[in-house]
């Protein structure tokens, strides 16, 4: 697992999605499936619920379940209920089918706490930081490429933003950020390769 897929948050080490999605890769994933268990509701206290599934090339199946309600998501994920809980699901079933015993970022509940960082920052770095600066036109314009490269629809793109980064936006992304979606993206086949 490379580290900087790994993040410190108030000093526990957890892996991002992404870092399980790309490990998945390497080790030879087969698929992905996903189901939907549980629509959210007022009469079950608005919880939505999936189950996932992931198959390796050696035809080794692993499987996750994950949950998200507004108790458990923060205000931006809370219209998105069903996406969170299924971007849940699909990050236990990849820590199992990568022998990944650390917690997902993304399983976690609302994280108003401590910023997270990568976890080989240096305390000294992070505090010195400079402001984060918005993601350039040109940069955007490289998102919308890359996205159309390898299949993403728009709702791809903002599932991923806010699974990711919390955002809605790309014009929202700091350099930093869209430079690690840039980054996910080239990572990703062509879609007539994929086919």
């Amino acid at each position: 697992m490379e580290r900087r897929h790994v993040i410190n948050l108030q000093g526990q080490e957890f892996v991002t999605y992404e870092g399980l999605l790309n490990e998945a890769h390497q080790r030879g994933l087969k698929a992905i499936r996903t189901k939907l268990v549980q629509l959210p509701a007022a009469e079950n206290g608005h919880l939505a619920v999936v189950t996932a599934e992931v198959e390796l090339e050696d035809g080794k199946v692993f499987g996750g379940i994950g949950d998200a309600s507004s108790a458990n998501v923060g205000p931006a994920i809370a219209k998105h209920l069903v996406r969170m809980a299924e971007t849940r699901a699909k990050a236990r079933a990849l820590r199992d089918a990568v022998n990944i015993g650390m917690t997902a970022l993304e399983e976690l509940g609302e994280l108003e706490h401590a910023p997270a960082r990568p976890a080989s920052a240096p305390e000294a770095q992070v505090l010195a930081a400079a402001p984060a600066r918005l993601a350039t036109p040109k940069q955007i314009n490289k998102v919308a490429a890359e996205m159309a490269r390898v299949g993403w629809s728009d709702q791809d793109g903002r599932d991923y933003l806010i699974q990711r980064f919390n955002k809605l936006s790309r014009s929202e992304l700091s350099t930093a950020e869209i430079s690690l979606m840039i980054d996910h993206l080239v990572s990703l086949p062509d879609r007539k390769a994929a086919v």
